[in-house]
C-alpha cells in the first residue's frame, strides 16, 4: 500500500491486517517503521490525529507486532515479579470521562464497566478481608487508610 492509494480503514479486519506487520507503513509518506509515534511529528501530527484521520481505534498502538509482543512480555514479567500491579484501575475507571472520548473507541461505557466488574484485574493479588499483610498489619485497615490518604492528598492539591 502506498500513500497515494491509502484510504481510511472501514473495518477492524482492515486495521488488524495493517497492524499485524513487523513494520508499519506510514500512511502519510510510505516509510516502513517499527513504531510510528515519533515519526508522526515529521508530518506535524500526533498519534491521536493520525488515528482519527485513518480510522484506527484510539486504543490500538502504532507499533509493529514484534515490538508490541516484546513490550507485552516485558510488562508480564514485571507483573509476575511484583514490580507493577493493577491497584489503580478501580479508581481510574470511575474517573473516565466517557463523553469526551472519540467515537472510534470500540468499547462502550457499559461494556467497559461490565468487564471491570466481571474480571476485576486490579483485585488479582488482593489479600482477602481479615488477612494480614507481610508487615503483620490488617489488610482491610491498611486499604482503608490508603483510600483516606489518597482522598486527602487529592483534595489538598491546588
Amino acid at each position: 500500500m502506498t500513500p497515494k492509494t491509502a484510504k481510511k480503514f472501514n473495518t477492524l479486519a482492515e486495521v488488524d491486517a495493517y497492524l499485524s506487520a513487523k513494520k508499519l507503513q506510514c500512511l502519510e509518506c510510505g516509510k516502513s517503521l517499527v513504531m510510528l509515534g515519533k515519526h508522526l511529528k515529521s508530518h506535524g501530527m500526533t498519534p491521536k490525529q493520525y488515528k482519527l484521520k485513518w480510522g484506527i481505534p484510539q486504543e490500538r498502538g502504532l507499533a509493529g507486532v514484534e515490538y508490541r509482543q516484546a513490550h507485552s512480555d516485558k510488562l508480564s514479567a514485571m507483573r509476575e515479579e511484583g514490580k507493577i500491579n493493577h491497584d489503580h484501575l478501580a479508581d481510574a475507571a470511575k474517573r473516565i470521562d466517557y463523553d469526551s472520548r472519540t467515537a472510534l473507541t470500540s468499547a462502550s461505557k457499559a461494556a467497559h464497566i461490565e468487564f471491570l466488574a466481571r474480571e476485576q484485574p486490579y483485585n488479582a493479588h488482593r489479600i482477602s478481608d481479615g488477612g494480614k499483610r507481610a508487615n503483620g498489619k490488617d489488610a482491610t485497615r491498611e486499604r482503608e487508610y490508603q483510600r483516606q490518604y489518597r482522598t486527602k492528598k487529592r483534595n489538598s492539591s491546588p
